[in-house]
């Protein structure tokens, strides 16, 4: 806790030592005439008449109002010497709130952790988490990779929370989001931070707001799934140590200053068995070995893939004649192996994947 001391409490010490100095120097120059005029004092102060002691009592006044005075300054000046600025306070920097902030999706208990990927991107924002200027990170890849979930999942551990004390705003952009519906997505951000939602329609406007709020705290502000360049404009200047985290599955969006660009991309080999096998026990290696092909182990397609195998199980089918059965009919449509960086490949992948799965649908559901 820092104690300030106000300037009125201020003025008002300065004022008592000066009414106290005065006093003092008034009754030293009082007693100095005195002995030197010769007139004697009546009363108790009777034995001021003798020199000795009317000088030594002079001295004792002038010494005191000298200490006093002494003591005055050396307090003005430490009241008065200004802080450093963004000195830290608690572990907290002047802009960063005593309760941070947190706007983000819920975690999801089914994610699969993505440890390589994860320990990139935690690197990145480690590194900029500790400057003065505000730094972009990016994860870039083809929609369905597993941006949006790598991004959430990072959000929630101790580890990210720990770089950035001000709190995580989560923003999702989308290719339809600009002009007044960005401004408003804005406006709600501000509002989390503030307390009062601002009331621009111009997304420029609402972004000097929010970078305004976000000051010198050291936040992280994620803006999820961004399709166009002129989306980010609002936030070039959002915070002076505020580091942006963009998800986006086109390149070229990129800005120039982005200092890391983390690409994600098919699974690895284990991380897609987790995700084909989840809620499906038992399963062999020799159930899995095509579907892993065919899906390119790409992380939206061996979801679907799942999804179809857990519905025979419900039907009654053991996991390892569902994903066959799921198998098979991916077969007979043609898929065989996927090429998860071809757009059409994925794109009649996922168009039989989902016919397979429409397929295990009831009539109710």
């Amino acid at each position: 806790m820092i104690l300030t001391v106000s300037g009125r409490r201020g003025l008002r010490g300065t004022g008592v030592v000066l009414l106290i100095l005065t006093v003092l120097v008034t009754g030293a120059l009082a007693v100095a005439t005195n002995v030197a005029t010769s007139e004697p004092l009546p009363g108790w102060l009777r034995w001021l008449n003798s020199p000795p002691a009317a000088w030594s009592t002079v001295g004792l006044l002038l010494t005191a109002a000298t200490v006093l005075a002494v003591v005055a300054y050396l307090r003005d000046g430490r009241r008065s010497e200004p802080e450093a600025p963004n000195q830290e306070r608690d572990g907290a920097t002047p802009d960063e709130p005593e309760h941070p902030v947190f706007v983000v999706p819920a975690a999801q208990s089914g994610d699969v952790p993505r440890p390589d990927l994860a320990a990139r991107l935690l690197t990145s924002l480690s590194d900029a988490a500790g400057g003065y200027v505000a730094i972009t990170t990016a994860l870039a890849g083809a929609g369905g990779f597993g941006k949006t979930t790598l991004a959430r999942m990072l959000v929630h551990t101790p580890e990210v929370r720990q770089l950035f004390p001000g709190g995580i705003l989560w923003l999702i952009l989308g290719e339809d989001v600009a002009g007044p519906d960005l401004a408003e997505r804005i406006n709600n951000l501000c509002a989390a931070l503030s307390g009062s939602k601002p009331p621009f329609t111009d997304p420029l406007l609402a972004g000097a707001e929010l970078g305004r709020l976000l000051g010198d705290g050291r936040f992280l502000l994620v803006l999820d799934d961004v399709w166009f360049a002129a989306q980010l404009e609002p936030f070039s200047d959002a915070g002076r140590r505020t580091v942006r985290l963009l998800t986006t599955r086109r390149r070229t969006v990129v800005p120039d200053d982005v200092t890391a660009v983390v690409d994600v991309d098919a699974m690895q080999a284990v991380e897609a068995r987790q995700v084909l096998t989840d809620g499906l026990d038992g399963v062999p290696e020799s159930a899995l070995t095509y579907l892993l092909g065919a899906s390119g182990r790409w992380p939206v397609l061996l979801s679907l893939i799942n999804g179809a195998a857990r519905a025979d199980v419900r039907a009654g089918a053991s996991p390892e004649q569902a994903l066959n059965n799921v198998a098979d009919e991916l077969r007979a449509d043609g898929v065989t192996a996927l090429d998860a960086t071809d757009p059409h490949s994925r794109s009649d992948a996922v168009s039989s994947t989902v016919t397979v799965s429409l397929e295990r649908l009831t009539p109710a559901e």
